[in-house]
């Protein structure tokens, strides 16, 4: 159980890292989380009212707001990549050749540029947009399960995650939209199953676009399938909405991979970026996280470019197969940065471009608390489910196959903290769920 194992991470991490004071924000979140999972019955009973979903939403939104306007900090890294990217797609209408992003982060934040100039910060105060848009299509896709009070509670948490806040202050290139369309396509697939084929061409469409914001979702006509296989429809019904999603999917990635076909004179679905990070996270010298191996190379040229990152992948695959035990270890290492920690980023947290501790401690202490936290309530919710998977809905099966599928692609590629954040939102989702069916079916 999923669940599970990133609760064993989470525990395990502090030992691993030789630092005691890691099980601190761990104490807070089991304490967080006990007293949460005390009162579930009465939060399971209630439905936040809409005026109360309205006012935290806007609340979260413009705290998100009034940090970037107080510590106006710097994109690093590549955040400042894709920002200049923006920056010369505004002024020159085209985008770079050398197609290591994905697009749509670039096409976003480019097309802000022109009505509003290309400064720092309108990208940040960009980002609260898709933000919004997040919290909007978590309330449907968490009331689609036939309950509007767990898509309310899930709204409410998710508002007040500390991670949900903070992370728009490293200028995240995809984190939001990325999640934004996710959800909704999570959404939209759930509706497709009793509501008809307009929905799952709608989940395509909104899948397609999270692909052009993060490769990884690639993965969606798997997810798409396995979800539809699962579900409890005619056969025939399934079938025709997953081929309407699959078939929606790969129309919004068509102009975008024929523009590359003519750049790179080969194919790319959406960015050369893969083999450059699977032979990164894959490599004699890898520890399973981001290392510059790959990165060595001078590129200028778009063809030279895909030439160099089909060698990397080919480097990578001799690499798992040569030497199968040494990429078990790195699996699970992967496993365990992707799942045991959210504090990660706080080293990217900055003032003005200028690095502080006390920030990146503070930040670090409330993020991990709260990781902690909700991952104890993750494993407490999902042995409910085990214990009677009668309550399992559409909602939480689509938010199970998402977790599984995409914790299996981390363990492949480089890990990361960054890599579950997307996910935070599904498991409130499927926290709130399991809460509300569980009274549900006291109440009957």
């Amino acid at each position: 159980m999923l669940s599970g194992a990133a609760l064993g991470t989470v525990v395990l991490l502090p030992a691993l890292k030789g630092m005691p004071r890691g099980y601190l924000p761990v104490l807070l979140g089991a304490c967080l989380a006990a007293g949460a999972w005390k009162m579930r019955r009465r939060w399971g009973h209630v439905a936040p009212a809409g005026p109360l979903l309205i006012i935290g939403a806007i609340a979260a939104l413009g705290v998100q707001c009034g940090l970037i306007l107080w510590l106006r900090p710097e994109p690093w890294y590549d955040a400042l990549n894709v920002y200049r990217q923006a920056r010369e797609y505004s002024l020159t209408g085209s985008m770079p050749r050398l197609t290591y992003y994905p697009p749509l982060q670039i096409w976003y934040y480019g097309w802000l540029f022109r009505l509003f100039g290309g400064s720092v910060l309108v990208a940040q105060l960009s980002n609260v947009v898709p933000a919004a848009g997040l919290l909007v299509a978590l309330y449907r896709l968490g009331s689609a399960g036939g309950n509007r009070r767990a898509g309310g509670w899930a709204v409410v948490c998710c508002a007040a995650y500390p991670s949900f806040i903070f992370y728009i202050l490293v200028t995240p290139y995809y984190f939001y939209s990325f999640t934004f369309l996710v959800v909704l396509s999570g959404y939209l697939a759930v509706r497709s199953i009793a509501g008809g084929g307009r929905y799952a061409v709608a989940s395509g469409l909104s899948s397609g676009a999270a692909a052009l914001a993060q490769p990884v979702w690639l993965l969606a006509p798997l997810v798409a399938a396995v979800f539809y296989a699962v579900s409890k429809q005619d056969w025939k019904i399934r079938l025709s909405r997953g081929m309407l999603f699959a078939t929606t999917f790969l129309l919004v990635l068509v102009p975008w991979t024929l523009r590359n076909l003519q750049v790179h004179r080969g194919l790319v679905p959406v960015c050369t970026a893969g083999g450059f990070v699977l032979y990164s996270a894959n490599n004699p010298c890898s520890d399973g996280l981001y290392s510059s191996l790959a990165d060595q190379v001078d590129v200028n040229d778009p063809v030279e470019m895909l030439r160099i990152s089909r060698s990397h992948a080919r480097r990578a695959l001799q690499f798992v197969v040569g030497h199968p035990a040494r990429f078990l270890r790195l699996a699970l290492r992967k496993f365990l940065f992707t799942w045991g920690t959210e504090a990660t980023y706080g080293e990217l947290l900055n003032v003005k471009g200028e690095y502080r501790r006390w920030l990146d401690d503070g930040v670090s202490l409330v993020v991990q608390t709260a990781w902690s936290g909700l991952v104890i309530l993750w494993m407490a919710a999902s042995l409910r489910i085990v214990r009677n998977p009668r309550r399992l809905n559409p909602v939480m099966l689509w938010c199970a196959v998402v977790f599984l599928l995409l914790s299996a692609v981390y363990v492949i590629f480089e890990g990361g903290a960054r890599h579950h954040l997307p996910m935070v939102p599904l498991i409130l989702t499927w926290i709130s769920n399991a809460v509300v069916e569980e009274r549900m079916r006291r109440d009957v």
